[in-house]
């Protein structure tokens, strides 16, 4: 697999949090940290391979309470601790080969990520940019058209974060 091309245009987001990029960077990475934030609202998330490092992989499994489940893939590409991270997400199967979503056939297979941790004193900005990577015209489409939903997403997804932090033991 090959390192992603710069992406032109991304969905930009950033939230602020009240500890060290050391910190942030752990929690967002390791997977015993990950399965706690990362899972939509009252979703159990399994962890079935971890690999931090270029190349490597996060393939986890979420669970909603009413029974659905949803395989997703994580390829890193870049990992420059703890300054950023880039990589890949995908929907998959339980293998961890991309699929397409069941429910809108014309999201985007692959989406790009580079997320930052950008400290400023006792704080760390955390900034996230997504763009499609690979896309078709009509996936392009797809993903600009659900663009506030997506940051509402992430939003939540930064809350769960900010209040799992919020309960780790200060060193």
């Amino acid at each position: 697999m090959t390192k992603p091309e710069p992406i032109s245009h991304a969905l930009t987001f950033s939230y602020t949090f009240s500890c060290p990029a050391v910190v942030l960077f752990d929690v967002w990475t390791s997977h015993q940290h990950f399965a706690h934030w990362w899972p939509n609202d009252h979703a159990c998330m399994y962890v079935c391979e971890s690999v931090l490092a270029p190349q490597g992989e996060v393939l986890f499994q979420q669970v909603a309470p009413e029974g659905y489940d949803v395989w997703e893939t994580l390829t890193y590409h870049e990992v420059k601790e703890p300054d950023s991270i880039t990589y890949t997400k995908s929907f998959s199967s339980p293998e961890g080969e991309a699929l397409v979503l069941p429910w809108m056939s014309s999201f985007p297979l692959e989406i790009w990520h580079k997320v930052t941790f950008q400290e400023e004193g006792s704080a760390t900005i955390l900034t996230i940019e997504e763009a499609p990577y690979r896309a078709t015209e009509a996936e392009n489409q797809a993903f600009w058209f659900l663009r506030e939903a997506i940051l509402t997403v992430l939003k939540r997804k930064m809350e769960r974060l900010e209040e799992y932090v919020a309960k780790l033991p200060k060193e």
